[in-house]
């Protein structure tokens, strides 16, 4: 993801660039690209000239949408991401310390667009010889 928002013209990059880049093997950035795919997060396009590109700019795509489509609710326990999961949540002291917990992941990664990564990524870029994100 953080590779195609660094792209500057809003064409489709292929996978194999992108994975040669990133040093993952490119089964692997097709497994990960199918869900974005599916989401409508990223289109792909075939041919000679096809590739992936992300649907919307950088600055709309949050971090919180990408992680949220790959894990599901974001939360550090399960009774923080489905409130019928435990049995004693109305009696333990510590749930209402796990949803506090999860709205503040939440809205910190709600705060991050992608386009924010990208700027990270260039910054970092300039003082690091390897690149392993996505």
């Amino acid at each position: 993801m953080v590779d195609l928002a660094t792209q500057t013209e809003r064409r489709p990059v292929s996978l194999k660039s992108i994975a040669q880049r990133q040093q993952i093997s490119l089964a692997y950035l097709a497994q990960l690209v199918s869900p974005l795919i599916t989401a409508g997060i990223i289109s792909s396009a075939r041919g000679q000239r096809g590739g992936i590109a992300l649907v919307r700019r950088p600055e709309e795509l949050t971090l919180q949408e990408v992680m949220a489509l790959y894990e599901g609710p974001i939360a550090p326990t399960d009774c923080a991401a489905a409130r019928e999961s435990c049995e004693r949540m109305a009696r333990c002291a510590l749930h209402d310390v796990w949803l506090e917990l999860a709205a503040a992941m939440n809205r910190c990664l709600s705060g991050i667009t992608l386009r924010d990564l990208s700027e990270r990524h260039q910054i970092k870029s300039a003082t690091c010889a390897y690149h392993y994100h996505i």
